[in-house]
């Protein structure tokens, strides 16, 4: 991990949580 940029600390988990997002959506249809 590069400690030096925060925006890569976000952009994983934003990026993970888009995904669940994508699963719930599918899952409640």
């Amino acid at each position: 991990m590069i400690l030096e940029n925060p925006f890569n600390l976000m952009e994983f988990p934003l990026s993970l949580n888009l995904s669940i997002l994508l699963q719930n959506i599918g899952d409640q249809k």
